[in-house]
């Protein structure tokens, strides 16, 4: 399951990284997504696993889009608050 949480979120990564070359985006092994050192998103996987086959799995992606939550350990950034900053013509 790390494979496919890393793949994801480094799919994820990788695509804002193209997207928007010139913002400070990096990768906190294996599912959280960092911009300007404040957690953007973060990927969950739940599996439900009957004698060795996985019988259901759910993929969560949390991402911030208007708020930023204070009360984690960890400084978090909005989509609002990047979404912001850019300037339209690039």
């Amino acid at each position: 399951m790390d494979k496919l949480i890393c793949g994801l979120a480094t799919s994820l990564f990788l695509y804002w990284k193209k997207k928007f070359p010139k913002q400070k985006f990096k990768i906190k092994w294996p599912n959280d997504i960092y911009l300007e050192d404040r957690k953007l998103a973060g990927i969950l996987i739940e599996t439900i696993i009957l004698k060795n086959n996985i019988q259901n799995l759910i993929i969560g992606l949390g991402l911030n889009f208007v708020s930023s939550p204070k009360n984690l350990e960890n400084k978090t950034i909005s989509i609002n608050y990047f979404a912001k900053k850019q300037n339209p013509i690039n």
